[in-house]
């Protein structure tokens, strides 16, 4: 499953996710902010796109429209230079500008990044991922995934940082909180969908949610943005 938001940029804190995040502007060029981690400055570049690596800590500042699409570790993004980062900038732009819908902006700049060729995991991890994406109710353990590996759980977490570049902790929250985000599409109830993805209440979902995007998941949905969810690529 891909999941993506489109609409005003947001007051956000640095944060970081256990998965690839494009971000792109439909307006007009957006500041991004990469931390080190330290007390140092971040470093800051306007632009209107931008690749975004796991784990990396950011801040994005934008005071227009965006879109942000975020790239589980199933899929692999198509090598990007300058000229097909200004094309994806300026056919998403210009969509919005024509009224095209989310998902339709959504869709383009996914086949521009060759995301909807999927990529097939490592053999070793293909049964636990797969399970961490379609019931991650049900995968509470590493020592859980590492046994539908057959691999020891040292191994399981070291191989998995070493393909994918997170922690299993880090890969398992992010699968839990894009299926809520896309229950919560389909008209499930903030309770609910928490509770179906393994969390153990909405209010733990919800600081999960603020600490992985560095927004509060009320500000989002007052901000009027569209949370984008596509299963079936």
């Amino acid at each position: 499953m891909l999941a993506a938001y489109v609409g005003h940029g947001l007051p956000l804190r640095p944060h970081r996710k256990a998965v690839t995040t494009i971000a792109v502007s439909l307006e007009r060029p957006f500041v991004l902010e990469l931390h080190s981690g330290s007390s140092a400055e971040p470093s800051r570049q306007a632009t209107p796109f931008s690749i975004i690596q796991p784990r990396q800590l950011h801040r994005i500042v934008s005071d227009g429209e965006m879109m942000f699409i975020y790239v589980d570790a199933t899929r692999r993004i198509a090598d990007v230079d300058a000229v097909v980062a200004t094309t994806i900038a300026r056919t998403t732009a210009r969509m919005a500008a024509d009224g095209e819908t989310p998902i339709s902006m959504v869709r383009s700049c996914v086949r521009l990044l060759g995301l909807d060729r999927k990529h097939a995991p490592d053999p070793r991890f293909a049964a636990a991922i797969a399970m961490l994406n379609m019931q991650p109710d049900q995968m509470r353990t590493v020592a859980q995934a590492a046994g539908l590996s057959a691999l020891s759980a040292s191994h399981f977490q070291r191989k998995l940082r070493e393909n994918y570049g997170v922690s299993f902790r880090a890969y398992r929250n992010w699968t839990r909180v894009s299926f809520v985000m896309h229950c919560i599409k389909e008209g499930t109830t903030l309770t609910d969908a928490a509770l179906a993805s393994g969390f153990s209440s909405s209010a733990h979902f919800s600081e999960r949610f603020r600490r992985m995007f560095g927004v509060s998941l009320s500000s989002l949905q007052r901000a009027n943005g569209r949370i984008v969810t596509i299963t079936d690529l």
